[in-house]
């Protein structure tokens, strides 16, 4: 109800709800809020309090927001994010707080090998690399050469701290924004909570694996 709501909406911007950077923690999924940020609660870190983690390291194209259209592939992307992080609980590691939120990363196990979520949207083409690590550029070079996600259409592309500065704005050509193409939208503008996974096409030529997961600490 109206407590619940309130408790949650303060958790988000308090930082003292948030776990300091170095905590390594097991971590709920209980939206995907976009293709790189998700809100979680943890059993092991103020129970009860749910708390807003940005993925480290990746910038996922920009959804819709009210009037405001989205990027190229938002929907997709935060699509790709909630079928494979929706309800998990999963091994998460913070690394830092920006602007209310915990940033860092979970950690998935997939054919018995360990992998940060942000390479895997990476390697999807679902997200941009914003940092200097070489697995990360690695990961973003293959969805380059494999022509997935974001890199099927190359001339679409664009980083979406760029996208932030210019919506709205006569800078922004149309090509940039979910409506500005052939790539289909899902429609939806909120955040996913408890809704059925999918598997998202984006614009007919993306296609996101449907990868098997194992969830667990090692």
């Amino acid at each position: 109800g109206y407590k619940y709501f309130l408790f949650t909406y303060l958790s988000s911007s308090d930082v003292t709800s948030i776990p300091p950077a170095g905590t390594k923690i097991s971590v709920t999924v209980e939206s995907v809020l976009d293709g790189d940020t998700l809100r979680v609660h943890s059993k092991q870190f103020m129970k009860g309090v749910y708390f807003d983690l940005r993925i480290a390291k990746i910038d996922a194209p920009e959804i819709s927001h009210g009037k405001k259209e989205g990027q190229f592939l938002g929907e997709a992307s935060r699509d790709f994010a909630n079928r494979i992080l929706l309800g998990t609980t999963l091994p998460a590691v913070i690394t830092g707080i920006s602007k209310g939120r915990a940033v860092g990363d979970v950690k998935l196990v997939m054919n018995g090998a360990e992998q940060y979520f942000g390479e895997i949207a990476l390697e999807s083409g679902t997200a941009y690399s914003v940092s200097n690590d070489t697995a990360y550029a690695a990961a973003e070079e293959r969805a380059k050469a494999n022509k997935k996600g974001i890199w099927a259409q190359p001339d679409r592309t664009l980083l979406p701290s760029v996208f932030r500065d210019t919506v709205g704005t006569d800078k922004m050509k149309p090509q940039y924004t979910e409506k500005g193409g052939s790539a289909s939208s899902t429609g939806k503008t909120g955040s996913y909570a408890k809704q059925p996974k999918t598997n998202p096409q984006g614009n007919g030529k993306t296609s996101v694996p449907n990868y098997p997961l194992q969830n667990s600490f090692k």
